[in-house]
């Protein structure tokens, strides 16, 4: 009977463990916030406690973290102009390689139907094309 109770406790233990564990500095955590919230709203309107070393350096990292994303959205922007640029350039019609283009697309079509009208004529002129002459047999020598 000891011995079930043991192992019940011990697995209790291995298996809830990590879960006490962030319980109990969560509620840490938490004490040390409403400490301290309770310091600065008790410190009269014209005396604010000093912050600590902690709370400097951690508003310096912020100020560094608001210019780095300060950078990247105005690079985001850049990138943005310069895309909407390329696709006004791009979608911008280009009239005279347009005309030039369908010119040449005319002449191409004006010469297929020529070549059209050549080969129906030839088709319905001559009965049966004559074929080419067959080449002349070769003569040998005797030795």
């Amino acid at each position: 009977m000891i011995m079930t109770v043991l192992i019940g406790v011990g697995s209790g233990y291995f298996l809830w463990g990590s879960r006490v564990a962030r319980l109990t500095e969560a509620l840490s955590t938490l004490t040390l916030e409403q400490d301290t919230l309770r310091e600065r709203l008790a410190a009269p309107r014209g005396e604010q406690p000093q912050p600590a070393e902690g709370t400097v350096r951690a508003t310096e990292e912020l100020h560094a973290i608001n210019e780095a994303i300060t950078g990247v959205r105005n690079e985001l922007s850049q990138q943005k102009a310069l895309v909407e640029k390329c696709q006004t350039i791009a979608t911008a019609p280009d009239v005279e390689a347009a005309t030039v283009e369908l010119r040449k697309l005319r002449t191409e079509l004006t010469a297929c139907i020529a070549d059209k009208q050549d080969l129906e004529v030839r088709c319905s002129g001559a009965a049966a094309p004559t074929p080419p002459a067959a080449p002349a047999a070769p003569t040998y020598f005797p030795r």
